[in-house]
């Protein structure tokens, strides 16, 4: 039993007709897949969505390709680039583990990224500041 590090890209809009042929169009050039939802909590109960999630060697190509274009999330873009091209090299797992040196870089990477998707006080964050660590996720 352990613990590793993900990236995956996951864009999602509200379900219109435009917004839902962008995200096809997504999912034929680089790979992925959609879901189709609606919003069951907050204030605009039962609003339909489209959520379209990429892992990282796929994301890999649609982060290059935006990556110009980026103002507001060109960090986590670049920090889910950084992740991914470590994740493109080397094939971990079970009988291949990371290095610790390899794990402490990463959680450096993943505290980064959980203080930046941090939204006025919503979410994960709420507890969160600079000099905590946040334990990752356990793989099943």
């Amino acid at each position: 039993m352990g613990f590793d590090y993900r990236v995956y890209l996951q864009l999602t809009w509200k379900a219109l007709p435009q917004t839902i042929m962008v995200m096809k169009e997504l999912k034929e050039k680089y790979g992925g897949s959609l879901v189709f939802g609606s919003e069951n909590s907050g204030f605009s109960r039962h609003t339909r969505y489209v959520k379209y999630r990429v892992n990282a060697l796929k994301a890999r190509k649609l982060i290059e390709d935006m990556l110009p274009y980026l103002r507001i999330k060109r960090r986590q873009a670049e920090i889910c680039f950084e992740v991914s091209s470590g994740a493109q090299r080397e094939h971990y797992g079970r009988w291949h583990p990371r290095s610790a040196a390899e794990l402490t870089r990463l959680g450096k990477l993943y505290n980064e990224m959980a203080l930046l998707n941090w939204k006025s006080g919503k979410g994960r964050g709420k507890q969160l500041t600079r000099s905590q660590f946040i334990s990752p996720v356990p793989k099943t």
